[in-house]
């Protein structure tokens, strides 16, 4: 089976019940990161920080976008769709990564 971007973001906004504006203030390095979505065709990554519905069909997000240039902005699921399948949600988690008692 394809995979399907717009039904993985949308499951992803829905179980971490952010809004845009929700992490304002907050460094960046501390914002928790929702999703990643990569292109392997266009080699650019976007990062999710913030997300909510924002129309019937249509998701905002606010992140990081790598690509040409590296800047925070906002974007649309409309957006990442024009890549259409060539977007991957990346899920893999770090196998190095030791959680640590505070």
């Amino acid at each position: 089976m394809p995979f399907n971007l717009e039904a993985g973001l949308r499951e992803l906004t829905e179980s971490f019940n952010t809004s845009v504006g929700s992490t304002d203030g907050t460094p960046e390095a501390e914002k928790e990161i929702m999703a990643k979505v990569y292109s392997p065709t266009m080699n650019w990554t976007w990062t999710i920080y913030e997300a909510e519905q924002v129309e019937m069909d249509d998701l905002l997000f606010f992140g990081r976008v790598d690509g040409f240039e590296s800047e925070l902005g906002y974007f649309t699921l409309s957006e990442l769709q024009t890549e259409g399948a060539f977007c991957q949600i990346l899920t893999a988690q770090d196998e190095h990564f030791l959680e640590m008692d505070a």
